[in-house]
């Protein structure tokens, strides 16, 4: 099990690398859009994190406070299980509890304990 090797992520660090990561979103957007790329911010949020949570099991933000994103076994989740915990995760904002975790057998830890 995932406990006995990692410390979980406090819901103020997840909060803190969302911050990082939806400013990083925004500055890509931006980005793409002087290109006359239109491509929707909802869109780019979803592929931003399916991506990076599901294939490396971190995003810039997760990366720059050291945390990662883990299955049960200690890898990172696969692209599949990124999309779903992506699509889920209004859901966690709205009941104010980590439920994306939950529903796709994932867990955001920190990397370095």
């Amino acid at each position: 099990m995932v406990d006995l090797f990692y410390k979980r992520a406090s819901l103020l660090e997840r909060f803190f690398a969302l911050v990082i990561d939806v400013f990083f979103i925004d500055v890509l957007f931006m980005g793409l859009s002087m290109f006359d790329l239109r491509i929707g911010w909802p869109l780019l949020f979803v592929a931003y994190f399916a991506s990076f949570d599901g294939m490396a099991g971190t995003t810039l933000g997760k990366w720059s406070l050291g945390l990662v994103v883990v299955d049960k076994k200690g890898n990172p989740p696969g692209l599949v299980r990124g999309l779903f915990r992506t699509v889920f995760f209004p859901l966690s904002v709205v009941l104010m509890r980590p439920i994306h975790d939950s529903l796709t057998s994932t867990c955001v830890v920190r990397e370095w304990e």
